[in-house]
């Protein structure tokens, strides 16, 4: 079973007066999110009301442009049944909450994916999204599960078409024209950006009515000090007949797809349920292990899917099926791990401190074995990068403790795989022997080993630690000279490279 959370003081009052923005307040600051392996992602609000300009429901992470980029920020769902619309997605506005009145969302529950249940006036629709493994594609799927007659589904797409930094306004660059896809449609919004394509499983109603909406507020920004008003693009409307026992999917991607999106959606679940029971079984297995971690009355590995499991089991299952969100492949194809959603991307320092958590400890040595291999190739004059450029270029060297932090990962390794020689050999022991040479003898930014045997680290207007924060490109904590936990990792890493040279002859 996964979270299920039920939404209750929704219907005390309009959105825009003081106790109903109390009442909205824990809906609006619980988030949901949903990732693809590439670095993309869908996430919003439980209300879908957007707070951050880095939510949206199709967030790619492009090769060309390269960068991360919101594509569709949100979808405003109608149902209407008779002379009654029900909305399913909210908006705030300055001083203003869309619907004014709302009451719909019930529960909302994380399993495998996200799903919204809403109800009222005898309604009942289930909606849940997911985004593809692999693609920059979201498939949100809607079931009527109880209705008094068939009702019409309105879709308004708002497009944002920009980096996740930073906010849109309407301008005259963008392009509305509208081709035609099977059931849906393409349009290109910008040149040198990718098309988005918008197509359903029934053939739906179209409406062209192209739009800008203004002053979208996101409140989370505001509070932050940042710009925090944003207008969104909206091309139309589609009109989809929804009844009970026929789905209808909706599917957002960057090319047309010819195929059955029903199908496409049960193959994405049935991936999704396997690795969910392979990730539980992982943490039945880490429960064993740690005791403590299983209630007195479990029985072990089977408590890893047992729906009476106990609450710390309970976490550590979330724990591994959460982690891995965060391994991705880059555009161009390399495996990495991104340092944080929404807005970190690829950092050395955050992905070898985080890597055997993610991975070895989770059984998924195949994985955090590509990502060491891999990180090796980056290795220049003794450092790695802290910091990955989206172009696969001009990285970062900024950090003294990334290439320290790598030998402590690669002891992980060995920790949990045992003998694994022929890939340290070829793949990983030279990188650890440069490394050594070049703190050993000097390296950029005042980088050596003295002749206290102490490594020496700093250089003006740098921050190499973990300490790194500047203002006006000056470090706050500069910390040049012999920082402490910088020197213990460099006697760790002298000491296992002790322990690694007479396996290799040297």
């Amino acid at each position: 079973m996964g979270e299920i959370l039920e939404i209750s003081n929704l219907d005390a009052g309009p959105a825009t007066s003081h106790g109903g923005e109390l009442n909205l307040n824990p809906a609006l600051q619980g988030e949901w999110l949903d990732v693809n392996g590439r670095g993309g992602y869908a996430s919003s609000t439980l209300l879908n009301c957007h707070t951050r300009k880095y939510h949206g429901l199709l967030v790619a992470r492009l090769a060309a442009p390269p960068g991360c980029y919101v594509l569709l920020s949100k979808v405003e769902d109608i149902f209407s049944c008779g002379a009654r619309q029900h909305p399913l997605t909210c908006h705030q506005y300055p001083h203003n909450f869309f619907p004014e009145y709302y009451r719909f969302l019930k529960i909302f529950q994380q399993d495998v994916y996200p799903e919204f249940i809403y109800e009222g006036d005898g309604i009942r629709i289930r909606k849940s999204l997911m985004m593809a493994a692999e693609e920059d594609c979201l498939l949100v799927r809607y079931d009527l599960d109880d209705s008094p007659a068939p009702g019409v589904l309105r879709l308004r797409p708002f497009l944002a078409f920009r980096d996740h930094h930073r906010l849109t306004r309407e301008n005259s660059f963008l392009r509305t024209k509208i081709l035609t896809v099977k059931n849906g449609f393409s349009i290109r919004p910008y040149a040198g950006m990718p098309p988005l394509v918008i197509q359903t499983n029934i053939k739906p109603g179209w409406q062209e009515q192209p739009l800008w909406y203004h002053a979208f507020e996101y409140a989370e920004e505001a509070a932050r000090g940042y710009e925090n008003h944003e207008d969104l693009f909206c091309p139309g409307i589609l009109e989809i007949p929804l009844r009970k026992g026929k789905t209808v999917i909706v599917s957002v991607s960057l090319a047309p797809f010819y195929g059955r999106l029903i199908k496409k959606w049960d193959d994405e679940e049935r991936r999704r349920r396997k690795l969910a029971q392979q990730d539980g079984v992982m943490a039945g297995t880490l429960g064993k292990a740690a005791p403590e971690l299983r209630a007195p009355d479990q029985p072990g590995e089977g408590a890893a899917i047992s729906p009476d499991e106990g609450e710390d089991q309970r976490m550590l299952r979330m724990l591994v099926r959460a982690g891995r969100q965060f391994l991705v492949r880059t555009p161009e194809g390399r495996p990495a791990i991104i340092a944080g959603y929404p807005w970190f991307g690829e950092w050395g320092r955050d992905s070898l401190i985080s890597l055997p958590g993610l991975t070895f400890c989770c059984g998924r040595i195949r994985e955090g074995t590509e990502i060491l291999t891999h990180l090796a190739r980056f290795e220049r004059q003794g450092l790695l990068p802290n910091v990955f450029s989206e172009e696969d270029k001009h990285h970062a060297y900024n950090t003294v403790d990334a290439p320290l932090w790598y030998f402590w990962a690669v002891q992980q390794l060995l920790k949990y795989t045992g003998d694994n020689d022929a890939i340290l050999e070829k793949n990983v022991w030279p990188t650890l022997k440069n490394i050594l040479r070049q703190f050993l003898h000097g390296t950029i930014f005042n980088i050596y080993m003295d002749d206290n045997g102490l490594l020496h680290a700093g250089a003006e207007g740098q921050a190499l630690t973990w300490m790194d924060a500047c203002i006006d490109n000056r470090p706050v904590t500069p910390r040049y000279g012999y920082p402490v936990e910088i020197n213990a990792l460099w006697y760790n890493a002298v000491c296992f490279a002790a322990e690694l040279a007479p396996r290799f002859g040297e």
